[in-house]
């Protein structure tokens, strides 16, 4: 297994946070699944020479099993959500001429690369390995299986634009994959990165952010380093999702730019020992309180965070998704049932654990669906909602 940072190589490394035994996805389980779920370590490290935080005890072949399997991570398209994917192009294409070829990695169930035919780009080719996703829409070139250049069919040999939303993160060697994609790139052609924020995680301490299917935890000034150093110049980064995300457009110049010139020579910032004590004792004074209490969200957060706390049915009777996909399924690890908020049953407390969507799911359990127990939410810190 490859300790080394995914970045730089170093073995200098500073140890934020263990767990011993975590879901490897996040994908819900079935009743007969129950019990074979797999699960794998976490080590988060700080690299003491470039700053880059990963996860060093991660298995790629473990999680590449998982991808080519029954994986799926995307949401309901809501009017918000759809909103959200609306402002990303808007600050792609302030940036972007006329695009006539592009390339998507990862595009899950295609929506964003269905709005960049609708923003005018003529020919779109997709990477989608996971078997969950289905493509129908012919203007979209599929490619049901992971990322490789010698797989990318010859009229997208010299593109315009590549995306890659939500992916570096997952990748064992980010630095291949964003070579891969200069390859491909024309010169002057962008690049779209977008990508957790790491300084959000850290600055809240929001264990429950490091996931397994996460290996690298980017901050902007990292993430900035990785593609100068394959010839892509940022051009403009955006923060996203009140800055739990950010997105980053690039230019492909061809030439790797230094990292002194990059950057000005700037030292790696400190991180702070990760804690989460604040949240843990706040976690368990809502328990406590609140002897009939539910979550709302059976995503990530709430899969990783149930499985470290072990949080079992005892505490937690069950997870409410807006996803049919999970309903009636279970949390891995911790096997707690899945339902649609539609059948929102009587709970004297909900917590809301899907921060990038918690305003509207706050909105949504009061007004749509009448919830009129207690409601708490996890972003920016535990606290009881109106």
């Amino acid at each position: 297994m490859n300790t080394a940072c995914r970045i730089c190589n170093s073995s200098r490394q500073k140890l934020l946070f263990r767990d011993e035994q975590v879901p490897v996805s996040q994908v819900p389980v079935t009743y007969d699944e129950l019990g074979r779920e797999e699960a794998g370590r976490m080590e988060i490290v700080l690299c003491l020479d470039c700053s880059h935080i990963f996860n060093r005890a991660f298995d790629e072949q473990l999680m590449r099993r998982t991808y080519a399997g029954n994986y799926t991570a995307s949401l309901p398209l809501s009017p918000q959500s759809s909103g959200r994917y609306q402002k990303i192009a808007d600050h792609l294409f302030r940036h972007a001429g006329a695009v006539d070829s592009a390339i998507e990695i990862g595009p899950g169930d295609f929506t964003f690369s269905k709005l960049l035919l609708e923003r005018g780009v003529k020919r779109i080719c997709a990477f989608e390995p996971a078997r969950s996703f289905t493509n129908t829409d012919p203007r979209i070139h599929t490619i049901p299986d992971f990322f490789r250049v010698a797989l990318t069919p010859p009229e997208f040999a010299q593109v315009d634009l590549i995306v890659i939303r939500h992916v570096l993160e997952h990748v064992a060697d980010p630095a291949k994959m964003i070579s891969d994609a200069a390859k491909l790139l024309k010169s002057g052609g962008l690049l779209y990165v977008e990508v957790p924020d790491v300084n959000d995680i850290l600055a809240h301490h929001k264990f429950y952010d490091f996931i397994y299917e996460h290996v690298n935890h980017f901050s902007p000034r990292v993430l900035h380093r990785l593609l100068a150093d394959q010839g892509i110049e940022p051009q403009s980064t955006e923060s996203l999702a009140n800055g739990q995300h950010m997105g980053v457009v690039a230019i492909h110049h061809g030439r790797p730019a230094s990292v002194a010139t990059a950057f000005g020579g700037e030292s790696f910032p400190e991180v702070q020992s990760f804690e989460s004590g604040q949240f843990l004792n706040d976690l368990q004074a809502i328990v406590t309180r609140h002897p009939s209490l539910a979550i709302y969200g059976a995503g990530a957060h709430s899969t990783m965070l149930c499985a470290m706390l072990k949080l079992t049915p005892e505490y937690v009777s069950c997870l409410y998704d807006l996803s049919p996909y999970k309903h009636g399924k279970f949390s891995p690890l911790t096997h707690i049932p899945i339902f649609s908020p539609t059948a929102l049953h009587e709970h004297e407390a909900l917590l809301i654990l899907a921060p990038i969507h918690q305003d509207d799911i706050h909105h949504n359990l009061r007004h749509d669906f009448g919830y009129t127990g207690a409601l708490y939410g996890v972003y920016p810190h535990i606290r009881r909602l109106p």
